[in-house]
């Protein structure tokens, strides 16, 4: 995980929630009735302030296919019916390999409780991480720990394989001259981690490049 810095709300995500309230003759606003065009600019809104990486496990996401998204929900609908239009409670996540028997993400998560919110600017969930070079996730907070775990099963396999090719690139491009690396090399290349590239995205799994390009500063 990263920290998300939420952006302003889509207008027509605000108009449609507001609207039932200046008319006592329609129903609610909910989730389940966003018409397509407003879910659109919901999805494109997400993506662009996560920079199309995974709110969780930090993979590339997109609007369709391979690395299709989907809007997560950090407080579920069904047990917080006043949050499920609330963008402030709304990310963009993975498919989380539905369909398997080996979820993640939001698809693992279903309607569990997580002890932090990534676009909670009060808090910092990268401090909060260690990233192992066998790729996998840990936490001296033991209800973090029990998220990444088993809430959010980010320590599956697969996305600690991708971890580890994330860790053997940073060490790659540490290594690509003879000698060790000066602090200011090491600062220009977090700068690149920490940087969107020419389509707005982030790289995926930033966070674990950047925890290690940082340990080599302490």
């Amino acid at each position: 995980m990263i920290n998300i810095l939420k952006s302003e709300e889509p207008k027509s995500l605000a108009e449609f929630r507001e609207r039932p309230r200046g008319n006592p003759d329609l129903p609610a606003a909910r989730y389940a009735d966003l018409d397509k065009a407003t879910k659109d600019e919901l999805s494109e809104s997400l993506l662009r302030e996560q920079g199309h990486i995974c709110c969780y496990c930090m993979g590339r996401i997109g609007r369709s296919g391979k690395y299709a998204m989907r809007i997560e929900h950090w407080h579920c609908q069904d047990f917080y019916r006043d949050e499920q239009l609330a963008y402030q409670n709304l990310l963009a996540s993975c498919s989380g390999n539905e369909g398997s028997d080996d979820t993640h993400c939001d698809v693992q998560k279903k309607n569990s409780d997580l002890t932090y919110n990534p676009a909670n600017r009060e808090i910092d969930i990268e401090v909060k991480l260690r990233h192992l070079r066998n790729g996998a996730l840990e936490s001296d907070d033991v209800e973090l720990a029990y998220d990444i775990e088993e809430v959010l099963n980010l320590n599956n396999e697969r996305l600690k394989q991708n971890r580890r090719g994330t860790i053997a690139a940073v060490e790659r491009a540490l290594g690509r001259k003879e000698g060790t690396r000066t602090r200011d090399q090491v600062k220009r290349l977090i700068n690149v981690w920490q940087s969107r590239n020419e389509n707005d995205q982030f790289h995926p799994y930033a966070g674990t490049a950047i925890y290690w390009l940082k340990k080599k500063l302490r």
